[in-house]
């Protein structure tokens, strides 16, 4: 491939997944391989990109928008790490001369580099988010290596997230642990009792308070004991910005665990006790646990949180 050229990014519709592929864009930007690059992402998850500081370079796109959106770009490239056939149709319609992305089915025969994923006995086996997104990148000589993913919270979401914590009771400034099963653009539900009950134990131990994120599919009951509760609804820039400020998360969906990671807050994730096991991502400061009962549930919760907490105090 030569270089210079245009390289649009087409963003995962996920927002764990979409987390990190912050790495993804920002190996891009970085590269001599192109001389400039887009990332087209969906309404609903665009918010996340809004505190870093290529955000001016992030196109929202709604799903009747699409094709229209990559026309107006109309890129020499397309990094197509959403995974969908509806994307590489548009990609192809623009006439993109590059278009990179996922191999499977219809959307193999829409591509010009593509990925395949691993099977056995006709089986696709599971591959990290993070790695497929790093080999889909290299198809257009983008190195991501060990890059790790990187968000961070707008000016106005920061401050909407400390003026959220003071109306749930928290002082300025005061250290808390969060509780949020998962990130989704329709709205989280409610974390499990159980987890909740893990947030306030390691509130009362380790000291700090516990906030509770609930979103728009809540259960409708609030947290029991000293727990704080902060409604979130859909709004995923505001439960992003009150995660990056915890000391610690504690989530139940790989989403979550990837928005927190991408925070650089170290995370328990909490897995129901016949759940698979969570699919490993890169080099992140977390904690996968089963949900249990019992005093030795209990003593390998703390020691988990002990061992994140202090990995954050050494790492910075």
């Amino acid at each position: 491939m030569n270089t210079g050229g245009h390289l649009a990014v087409r963003a995962p519709g996920d927002p764990g997944a979409l987390a990190l592929s912050t790495a993804v864009v920002e190996a891009a930007l970085e590269s001599a391989r192109w001389s400039a690059v887009t990332v087209l992402a969906e309404r609903s998850v665009a918010e996340l990109f809004a505190g870093l500081p290529w955000a001016e370079r992030v196109r929202a796109v709604d799903g009747d928008g699409e094709g229209t959106a990559w026309r107006a770009v109309a890129p020499q490239a397309a990094l197509l790490l959403d995974g969908r056939v509806r994307t590489a149709w548009h990609a192809l319609r623009a006439r993109i001369p590059l278009r990179a992305g996922l191999a499977g089915g219809l959307r193999g025969a829409l591509l010009t580099h593509a990925v395949s994923p691993p099977r056995c006995a006709a089986r696709r086996l599971p591959v990290p988010p993070a790695h497929l997104q790093r080999d889909l990148a290299g198809l257009l000589d983008l190195a991501v290596g060990a890059r790790p993913p990187r968000l961070r919270p707008s000016p106005g979401d920061g401050l909407r997230a400390a003026e959220a914590l003071a109306v749930a009771g928290l002082e300025p400034g005061a250290p808390y642990f969060v509780a949020w099963a998962d990130a989704r653009p329709e709205g989280s539900r409610a974390p499990h009792p159980s987890t909740v009950e893990a947030l306030v134990e390691l509130a009362d131990r380790l000291g700090p308070g516990g906030v509770v994120l609930e979103g728009a599919r809540t259960l409708g009951q609030p947290p029991p004991g000293p727990a704080a509760y902060v409604p979130v609804g859909a709004d995923l820039a505001l439960a992003s910005a009150l995660v990056a400020g915890a000391r610690l998360a504690l989530c139940e969906g790989d989403g979550a665990r990837w928005i927190a990671a991408s925070h650089g807050v170290g995370c328990l994730r909490l897995l129901a006790p016949d759940a698979p096991p969570a699919p490993a991502g890169f080099p992140e400061r977390s904690r996968v646990l089963r949900r249990d009962e019992g005093r030795a549930h209990r003593a390998a919760l703390i020691e988990a949180a002990e061992g994140l907490l202090a990995d954050r105090e050494e790492g910075g």
